[in-house]
């Protein structure tokens, strides 16, 4: 037995030793926060092309007619799912989801998402931004 699997099995909680926050990305300034983005709108931009390449690849080696009847088939059922569900989820959980807004002026200044109207619906730019 190893005292890093004890606690999962005695039942209880295991013990996650949480990063200091200086390394978060948000603590560095605004330049810095700004190329960090660009890197991850890129990264996400790569993973993308890759994605469609492979699936490009597998369409050229299925027989004709196989790979439009899978996706046709197979994948609006299991996405309407997931969409419908965090559509949901945003007003079920909303504590959840208001956690996760951004505020205004992240990533070094470039994220500048108005809030119209919501002083007159009551709402926080959080809670606006959620259930939009």
């Amino acid at each position: 037995t190893t005292t890093k699997l004890a606690p999962l099995r005695s039942g209880g909680p295991p013990v996650v030793e949480r990063p200091s926050p200086d390394i978060l990305l948000s603590a560095r300034d605004d330049q810095t926060q700004q190329l960090g983005f660009a890197a991850i709108c890129g990264g996400i931009a790569v993973g993308t092309a890759a994605c469609v390449a492979g699936l490009s690849g597998l369409e050229s080696v299925l027989p004709d007619g196989w790979f439009g009847a899978w996706r046709d088939y197979t994948w609006p059922l299991p996405l309407g799912g997931i969409f419908a569900a965090a559509g949901v989820a945003h007003f079920t959980l909303a504590d959840a989801f208001i956690a996760i807004v951004p505020p205004k002026g992240t990533w070094g200044g470039l994220w500048q998402v108005p809030a119209p109207g919501a002083e007159e619906l009551n709402l926080s730019y959080a809670e606006y931004h959620c259930y939009w």
